[in-house]
């Protein structure tokens, strides 16, 4: 039982903290510590992926790039249909180095995107001439979200930052809502699955670990100054990735 807590606190942390790496997180854990393999985690991630975003977003009470968000969640919907089919035909060795990739293209964006230091005012900056972007952005989501069982934040927060060039405020609320909705329409998807692998139990302490880190997140926020906590929000970014990458493959090689 605790573990499940456990899995909780550490998914809504990585949400809170960075807006991203909530699925990345179950994802290892899970397959850490509740033994499950590739595919079952991927379904299993979505659900405090979801539930952690929708409580995070909550505590933030920010700024949300609306059309932006909606414009992605569009073409991840399109996506997601053609993904829900693939998931079913594709073997998990094709999962692994899919997750793999879009790891460390999130990690090299993420980081660098810091390092450009995007502006602090957000949608004015948005160019007209993104809509491919969008359109690619969506799609990309669309596929991490039901092939990966991640909410898309690991790819959504460096697009933001970078290519749309938003603060790292508003790129947080805009990443954590766009998650809830591509969360659940991954869910809705694969539904049937989701009712017979899981109990109500196991999903009721999962998402009673995400309230945790919601306070454990405030706390850590109002007791660090602003340079520290973005210093922390960076290294859990990396770190969270590199646990990713070494669960999946583990996974791979050493079952």
């Amino acid at each position: 039982m605790l573990l499940w807590i456990f899995i909780g606190i550490m998914v809504g942390l990585a949400l809170g903290l960075t807006g991203s790496g909530g699925g990345v997180m179950c994802l290892f854990l899970s397959t850490l510590l509740l033994k499950m393999n590739v595919r079952d985690a991927s379904i299993l991630s979505l659900i405090p992926v979801m539930a952690g975003s929708f409580f995070n977003l909550l505590r933030l009470k920010g700024k949300i790039e609306y059309r932006l968000s909606f414009k992605l969640i569009f073409f991840a919907f399109l996506a997601s249909s053609l993904a829900s089919y693939l998931k079913n035909i594709v073997p998990e060795l094709f999962l692994v180095i899919f997750l793999t990739a879009v790891c460390l293209y999130s990690l090299y964006s993420f980081l660098s995107s810091l390092a450009s230091r995007p502006p602090s005012s957000a949608s004015a900056l948005i160019p007209s001439n993104h809509f491919l972007k969008t359109i690619l952005g969506g799609c990309a989501l669309g596929f991490i979200s039901t092939l990966g069982g991640l909410g898309g934040g690991i790819i959504l927060m460096p697009l933001m930052l970078k290519n749309f060039q938003l603060s790292f405020e508003v790129a947080l609320n805009s990443t954590l809502f766009c998650t809830i909705l591509s969360a659940l329409i991954s869910l809705l998807l694969q539904h049937e699955k989701v009712v017979t692998m899981f109990h109500f139990q196991e999903i009721a302490l999962l998402v009673a670990g995400n309230v945790m880190a919601v306070f454990l997140a405030e706390y850590l926020k109002h007791r660090m100054s602003n340079s520290l906590f973005l210093q922390l929000r960076k290294y859990s970014f990396v770190i969270i990735i590199l646990l990713a990458i070494f669960s999946t493959w583990k996974q791979v090689l050493f079952n």
